[in-house]
């Protein structure tokens, strides 16, 4: 299973090996859980955020026609979805 080893400082999200490694192709900031030393403003900004409030903001317009994330292995479906996400907005909604 997905298992949440790294946080993207960007969007103060949870995520796992496979995405972290797409996050890092896009230029994002990650730090593992477990590796790194994290300042107080970063634990401060992860838990105001975290995957519950990012997803209430940037999945906000995903509906039931989007159908289901992708799941861990398929690692082009997961990079298009993560671009559509972060990068297009395409279910972004600053009010969700």
């Amino acid at each position: 299973g997905r298992g949440n080893q790294y946080v993207v400082l960007n969007f103060n999200t949870f995520i796992c090996t496979t995405c972290s490694g797409i996050h890092r192709e896009m230029q994002h900031r990650i730090k593992g859980v477990n590796m790194s030393t994290f300042s107080t403003d970063e634990i401060k900004a992860l838990d105001k955020g975290g995957n519950a409030v990012a997803k209430a903001t940037w999945m906000a317009k995903w509906g039931t026609a989007d159908g289901t994330p992708p799941s861990e292995g398929e690692v082009e479906k997961l990079r298009r979805h993560i671009k559509d996400k972060y990068e297009n907005k395409r279910w972004y909604s600053e009010a969700p």
